[in-house]
């Protein structure tokens, strides 16, 4: 992407390994993140305290009332760990899907899907909307919400293809959902990660 100060990611873009997208008043950003290798194996959402303004209802003291260190609260047996608050995904994309090389990507097709690849190889899809969808873009929110989109040609929104927060990883932020759809079946819920530095699903979940 040539414009790294953006919250949007349109059809026919790439989001690279280096790339990331920031919500509009700065409160969150979606990037790919390593746990301090060369690799980048997973695409997550971040909280910025230090860069978010004050707007629209996502005051920066809502979320960091606390120290900004604190302790593991039992993702794993027998840890005790302090880790910083703002360091931490506060979603996964493919937690239990890492990319294995360092060609990741995520992209919206031609056909809208959005899908994280690497090395031109589809990793995970998030979404493949039916029936197709020729002008989509992929938005976050400053609720922390990574939103698709198709839109009509005046840039209004058609309909919403998918949203992260169908999809909660660890964590419940303002505006998420527990439980389950009863018209879809649908079921929102909150799954541990299997230790600090592997987001694959753990052993602990509450919906």
């Amino acid at each position: 992407m040539a414009d790294n100060e953006t919250d949007t990611l349109k059809q026919g873009q790439e989001l690279k390994d280096w790339d990331y997208l920031i919500s509009s008043n700065k409160v969150f950003t979606l990037k790919f993140f390593s746990f301090d290798t060369s690799i980048s194996p997973y695409l997550g959402v971040f909280y910025n305290p230090r860069r978010s303004k004050i707007s629209g209802g996502y005051d920066d003291r809502l979320y960091n009332k606390n120290p900004k260190t604190i302790r593991c609260a039992g993702c794993c047996a027998g840890c005790d760990d302090i880790y910083d608050l703002k360091d931490r995904a506060v979603w996964v994309a493919n937690r239990n899907n890492p990319i294995t090389d360092m060609y990741g990507k995520l992209m919206i097709d031609v056909h809208g899907k959005l899908s994280i690849l690497s090395s031109g190889v589809s990793v995970v899809d998030l979404v493949s909307p039916t029936p197709v969808a020729r002008n989509a873009s992929g938005t976050l929110l400053d609720n922390g919400n990574f939103i698709l989109q198709e839109l009509y040609p005046d840039g209004s929104v058609k309909r919403v293809l998918w949203q992260s927060f169908d999809y909660p990883t660890d964590t419940l932020l303002p505006g998420m959902k527990l439980g389950i759809n009863l018209k879809t079946g649908h079921r929102w819920s909150l799954t541990s990660w299997r230790s600090h530095e592997l987001p694959a699903d753990g052993s602990l979940g509450s919906q």
